[in-house]
């Protein structure tokens, strides 16, 4: 599965606002680069799994867009 997740997680992290602003938030914190790619990975899979649910609820499904802060 990380195989098949790094390349969408190296787009994401330019494109996608969510993702974009988890890896600019962890690179602040001083992680690696290894692990924040792992943690925008898990992001990635979480969105997945929660459009995907919703689709099969015959739901509309969310699309987040960029994060709100105050």
């Amino acid at each position: 599965v990380r195989r098949i997740l790094y390349l969408g997680v190296t787009h994401a992290m330019k494109y996608h606002p969510g993702v974009k602003a988890l890896a600019e938030r962890l690179k602040a914190k001083s992680k690696k680069p290894k692990q924040i790619r792992i943690a925008c990975m898990r992001k990635m899979l979480l969105l997945s799994y929660g459009i995907l649910k919703a689709i099969r609820q015959g739901k509309e499904p969310f699309y987040a867009e960029a994060p709100v802060t105050a």
